[in-house]
């Protein structure tokens, strides 16, 4: 499915579009960045997620590929070469070309992904640092994803909302602090993130609609993100 994801993204950026990936889980965030290597067109990537996707195979109890994305761009220390090689024997991202943006992971030294992620010095925006002000938040977070790579790509994964707010994802993160974002937070990130001259493209993962209670909550979550996603409403 990476593979085939990078192709099409090929195609969108060769017709000098802007692509917007529907997954999906978190693994297809992948084949896009494969996909933007393949067309000669590197980028960095800003992850919106809820958790930093860090793990990899035998340092979980589950062995759902969702939650190692990030880690198998990385190539991180016991990441599946199958995953790894899908664009030649180099990782597909440095540490330093990614930012992570909404993570809800504990300030604690014994948990694993926070433990990866001072390891590779990865660039952080937690949920805590948004809700004490969103706007210089995503505007930190911008900073650093354009010092980064000369573009880059957003991945949004909808657990980086509280559960509450709109429950539609398939690995929701717990209700309980860290809260996750709310939709407001949301949209106010993702505006100024898209009205940014070196915003390459979204991937939108982990919508489960079998988890939504009724209709209204899907139609909640796309006109979240178009809203998210209205550069003139951003520039003004």
């Amino acid at each position: 499915m990476a593979i085939d994801t990078a192709a099409a993204v090929v195609d969108v950026l060769h017709a000098g579009e802007i692509p917007l990936v529907i997954g999906g889980d978190c693994t297809v965030t992948m084949g896009v960045v494969a996909g933007f290597h393949d067309a000669g067109q590197p980028c960095a990537l800003l992850y919106f997620d809820g958790g930093p996707d860090l793990y990899t195979p035998g340092r979980t109890e589950y062995g759902n590929l969702d939650a190692m994305g990030l880690a198998h761009m990385l190539s991180v220390a016991g990441s599946d070469a199958q995953l790894t090689s899908i664009w030649g024997d180099a990782p597909l991202l440095r540490s330093d070309e990614v930012v992570v943006y909404g993570d809800v992971i504990p300030e604690d030294p014994q948990d694993l992904e926070n433990i990866v992620a001072t390891q590779l010095q990865l660039q952080r925006v937690p949920a805590t640092r948004i809700h004490q002000g969103v706007a210089v938040a995503a505007r930190a977070a911008l900073t650093a994803i354009e010092q980064a790579g000369p573009r880059f790509l957003v991945h949004f994964d909808v657990d980086v909302l509280a559960h509450m707010h709109m429950p539609l994802a398939n690995m929701p993160n717990p209700d309980r602090e860290p809260w996750g974002l709310t939709v407001e937070e949301v949209i106010d990130s993702l505006r100024i993130f898209a009205a940014s001259d070196r915003f390459a493209g979204i991937v939108l993962t982990e919508v489960n609609p079998g988890n939504a209670p009724d209709q209204e909550v899907l139609v909640r979550y796309v006109k979240m993100i178009t809203s998210g996603l209205d550069r003139a409403r951003a520039a003004s």
